[in-house]
């Protein structure tokens, strides 16, 4: 699912076909066709390979991260920036399809709202989890807060896949700034190059 992961993230999933993955990969159309039947299973397909890959890495690099308990939301959304930023993965796939299929009906755009939904979900149970340990101050609106994380994740995926080499840093720490902005007095300094990072460079 490599080469069709790469060919959807440059050209976005209704660039899919059996016969431009195929050539992509070196292998016979008729091959992918016994495989996937037909090219909108092929197109669910790569969404769910992607996503689950990005969600494996993620929670991979969450539960390795010694600030995730009493830091769960800046954990998450540092995790997320850091698998988004490795070459190897090039983008967020869930995140340019939701642009794509924003206006479109079907069963990939029904699959697309779903994943998006999950990742609203876990973003926003981060959320009442920092409240609880005094990372998000209480009161504050969290669906406000989590929109804003979703549209800087937005932003960075946006400048991976036109090159703009700053943007992940720019949107995470407008992130870290905006959940320091709201949690309680005691402030939380993550450095650039934190143990997140380090778990991914190893």
């Amino acid at each position: 699912m490599t080469h069709a992961r790469r060919i959807a993230l440059a050209e976005g999933l209704e660039g899919l076909s059996f016969g431009r993955v195929a050539k992509d990969a070196g292998m016979a159309k008729s091959s992918l066709q016994v495989l996937f039947g037909d090219r909108e299973k092929l197109q669910q397909s790569t969404l769910t390979d992607g996503v689950e890959e990005v969600a494996v890495k993620v929670a991979a690099l969450v539960r390795a991260d010694p600030d995730a308990s009493s830091h769960p939301l800046t954990a998450l959304c540092d995790a997320w920036f850091s698998i988004i930023a490795q070459d190897q993965c090039g983008g967020c796939l869930l995140t340019a399809s939701v642009a794509e299929y924003s206006l479109r009906a079907g069963s990939v755009a029904t699959a697309v709202r779903s994943s998006y939904d999950r990742w609203r979900d876990a973003l926003l149970a981060a959320a009442e989890r920092g409240v609880e340990r005094g990372e998000v101050a209480r009161g504050t609106d969290l669906p406000q807060l989590v929109f804003e994380v979703l549209s800087l994740q937005t932003a960075a995926n946006i400048g991976i896949l036109v090159g703009d080499q700053g943007a992940i840093e720019r949107a995470r720490e407008g992130v870290r700034a905006r959940i320091m902005g709201a949690g309680d007095v005691v402030r939380f300094n993550r450095p650039a190059g934190s143990a997140v990072d380090d778990q991914v460079r190893a």
